[in-house]
This record gives structure tokens, sequence and C-alpha cells, in this order.
């Protein structure tokens, strides 16, 4: 199968999802980027060509008890020049992929701005999806992470 970034983009903008994950006991940020299809060999396709042309790592797994196959980009390394390379083809979720953008460009001592981006994008995906919130305000977020807590 041949790949366009376009495709890419398209699969990105339908089945996609842009997100910061907050992990471990001392909440570390994490970026990471999914895409979930019922096509295995499409995936497959997919994280060959990504792979040979950025030269990044990506995760390719068979959902539990469904025909469906996701693969995830994770971490700033890998997100940030996937990220550069598809927003531009980006449609709809060129906005959730602008603040994961910036968020891939922030240091580890940026705990404050990593937050407020944390936020940013929820707000975002909320108004495309209506996710729910794991933590409701900022200061909620910024004390779980000063006490270690998930």
């Amino acid at each position: 199968m041949d790949f366009t970034k376009e495709y890419i983009a398209g699969l990105l903008d339908g089945e996609g999802s842009f997100q910061i994950n907050a992990v471990g006991a001392g909440l570390t940020m994490i970026p990471k980027i999914t895409l979930t299809n019922s096509h295995e060999f499409v995936l497959k396709g997919l994280v060959e060509y990504i792979h040979q042309i950025l030269g990044i790592y990506i995760t390719f797994l068979k959902v539990k008890s469904k025909i469906l196959y996701n693969i995830s980009i994770q971490g700033f390394r890998n997100c940030h020049p996937f990220l550069q390379w598809i927003i531009p083809s980006l449609k709809i979720k060129t906005e959730e992929a602008k603040i994961l953008l910036e968020f891939t460009e922030t240091k580890s001592f940026e705990r404050n701005k990593r937050v407020d981006l944390y936020f940013k994008l929820r707000e975002v995906r909320i108004g495309h999806k209506g996710i729910p919130p794991k933590w409701k305000t900022r200061e909620e977020l910024l004390n779980a992470i000063r006490l270690g807590n998930l």
C-alpha cells in the first residue's frame, strides 16, 4: 500500500488522538499520539513507512477482545519530529497537534507550562469528544504532582 502524508493525516483526523499522559509516582508528563483502526495491514504499513521516513519508534498493539489495532508514538523524541512533519497536512485536529508540539518543546523544569498545556489540550479535546477530566483544575494536578499521587 502506498502512503502519503495526507492519507496519514486523514486517518489521524478521523481516528487519531493527541494526548498528554501523567504517569508514575512523580506524575511525569509524556506526550502520546495514538491511532486505532480495524485494518492490521494498514497500521503495520504505517509503522514501517513512518519509521523509514522519520526513524522514530512506534508501538503496534492488538486491542484485547476486539478486532482493532492500535499504534502509538510516545515520548518527546518520537512525538516532536512526527508532529512537525504531519501538522501541515492535518485538517481537523490541527489545534490539538500544535498544543502537543508546543508541549514537546518544553523543558522538564517548565512544570507549570506543561500543566497549562495539559489543560489547554484537554479543553480542546473536550470540545471534540466530551472526554471526562481526570483532574478538574490546574491546582488538583499540581497538587497530585507534588504528592506523587496518580
